[in-house]
């Protein structure tokens, strides 16, 4: 869709995607866009593509109303995606997730700087309980996961290298040092380890562009800001909060959204505000 209709504060004004820039979009735009068909209230996000083309794009979590010209290919792509909704997602509140990250992240620091190889290789858990287990109950955090209405479900932290089979298909904190960046066009990796037989990457899988997509097509700012630190041979420290999944080639960490990383300590916005300065 090259139109889109913004709403805020009962000011609506139609917006077209050739007059729009990726700064301006998430400065002032970002979940204010509608389809500007009449009584529609589908949502709308902005793509920058990297073919110089920009267009909206249906959020994947809203639909349009019955018989609008823009529903036409959203529909049968909305379905497919729900049937990966709930084996994907992970069910825990993006606070519990951001203050799980930054304690392991604090943690790690502290117990871990110049040792060795430059990682303590020792295993630890988050110190919250699930309010009402025995004290040894791991939740399952994807579909049916338990939250706590004042602290949210346990979720074991482990350095990436220690990573073993039996962590398959569970949700881990997981820490490491970044070694690079890959990105395609509908997913893409930060790789802990380089490419062989045991590597361990962070998995940006179809599922997580369809629910971040916008922020999805500003990873490339994050692989900047890695470039950054690696030209000044200073380390980037990834904390990330996924589903472990043994691959072909290595393991991967399956993130469901942007608030489930963070580098040397920075969520993704973040990171955007310390490279546009």
């Amino acid at each position: 869709m090259e139109e889109a209709l913004y709403k805020q504060n009962n000011i609506e004004i139609n917006i077209n995607a050739k007059n729009l820039t990726r700064v301006l979009y998430f400065s002032k735009y970002k979940s204010h866009l509608y389809c500007k068909e009449k009584d529609c209230s589908a949502e709308l996000n902005f793509v920058d593509g990297k073919n110089g083309s920009k267009f909206f794009r249906t959020n994947a979590s809203t639909n349009h109303k019955f018989g609008c010209p823009s529903e036409v290919g959203h529909n049968e792509r909305t379905i497919e995606n729900k049937k990966k909704q709930y084996e994907n997602r992970i069910n825990i509140t993006n606070k519990h997730m951001n203050n799980t990250l930054e304690r392991a992240f604090n943690k790690f620091i502290n117990d871990s700087i110049d040792k060795g190889d430059g990682i303590h290789k020792k295993k630890y858990s988050n110190p919250q309980s699930v309010k009402g287990n025995n004290g040894n109950y791991s939740p399952e955090l994807f579909n049916d996961g338990v939250d706590s209405i004042v602290r949210g479900p346990n979720i074991s932290t482990i350095i990436y290298s220690n990573i073993e089979k039996n962590d398959e298909g569970e949700i881990r904190c997981v820490i490491g040092y970044v070694n690079n960046m890959q990105l395609m066009e509908r997913h893409g990796y930060m790789n802990l380890t380089p490419k062989m037989e045991n590597s361990v990457k962070v998995h940006f899988a179809e599922y997580f562009v369809v629910n971040n997509e916008s922020e999805f097509y500003n990873m490339t700012i994050v692989n900047k800001y890695i470039k950054l630190m690696k030209s000044k041979e200073e380390k980037v420290v990834c904390c990330c909060i996924g589903r472990i999944k043994y691959a072909k080639i290595g393991i991967n960490i399956i993130l469901d959204r942007y608030q489930g990383f963070i580098l040397n300590g920075m969520g993704f916005y973040q990171i955007l505000s310390y490279m546009r300065k």
